[in-house]
């Protein structure tokens, strides 16, 4: 089971409120948290050091509102450009998963959180927890909130049975599918490539793969008393994973890279 959670913080209004799921990051088992911001560019630039004394400020108090609700706390700061810091830190804590923002659009386009949230999954090699926020528009300005608050509760597993699959349902297994009530096993049989098959064809793989996908509902009754629910669709996956999504209410996909 992951223990340790890496934050990433770029002190803004969406990332603080990344902070406030602590109850959501016990629920994933997490007991150590690293608070993570990069200074980036803005500070090689022009900032200097009082820009830094300020941060240390707010990640230090950071700090102490996790240490009160239980977690062992560390802050780390560097000062290169986000996504590349953030990926080459998790190289070195390949035990941990990284926690990142998930852009929305407005004024969320203008934060940290967008760019840094792309590329870290592209290119880190960590589990990633991306937290999606919405952005809540009044009459002269807009805020930000969680998209959700209970990640554990609908869970949507999306596989396609490959290696990277199988690590993502042993992530599942291990670390949120104890205190789910429903968990989705999706399998998407991908049209592009279907499209050349008869019919025949199409209605045996989805045979064999059904068959899976009860070998992996067997596996979790080992661990929840969740409902499980199989559903194999036709369709390009990507769309037909929010489609799922959507039709089941799901709080948090889980899926490989």
């Amino acid at each position: 089971m992951i223990k340790k959670a890496i934050i990433a913080t770029d002190l803004s209004e969406a990332s603080e409120i990344l902070l406030s799921c602590g109850d959501r990051y016990k629920d994933l088992g997490i007991e150590q948290i690293t608070l993570f911001h990069a200074l980036g560019l803005e500070y090689m630039n022009f900032a200097g050091i009082t820009f830094l004394d300020k941060t240390k400020l707010k990640l230090e108090k950071l700090k102490d509102d996790f240490a009160k609700k239980g977690f062992s706390v560390d802050v780390v700061i560097k000062e290169g450009i986000a996504h590349y810091e953030l990926v080459e830190y998790g190289k070195e804590n390949p035990d941990a998963i990284i926690v990142i923002g998930s852009k929305g659009e407005g004024f969320l386009r203008r934060i940290l959180l967008g760019s840094t949230a792309r590329e870290t999954v592209r290119l880190s090699s960590n589990p990633i927890l991306l937290i999606r926020l919405l952005e809540e528009k009044e009459e002269l300005s807009s805020h930000c909130k969680l998209y959700c608050r209970d990640f554990n509760r609908k869970i949507l597993f999306a596989t396609d049975f490959s290696d990277s699959s199988e690590k993502a349902f042993q992530f599942l297994k291990d670390n949120v599918a104890k205190s789910a009530q429903k968990i989705v096993l999706l399998h998407v049989q991908a049209s592009q490539i279907m499209k050349h098959r008869e019919q025949a064809a199409i209605d045996e793989f989805n045979k064999i793969d059904r068959k899976r996908l009860e070998r992996m509902k067997d596996r979790l009754h080992e661990i929840t008393k969740a409902e499980i629910v199989l559903e194999i669709k036709l369709g390009v996956p990507s769309e037909e994973i929010i489609t799922t999504k959507r039709e089941h209410d799901c709080t948090l996909i889980v899926m490989g890279a």
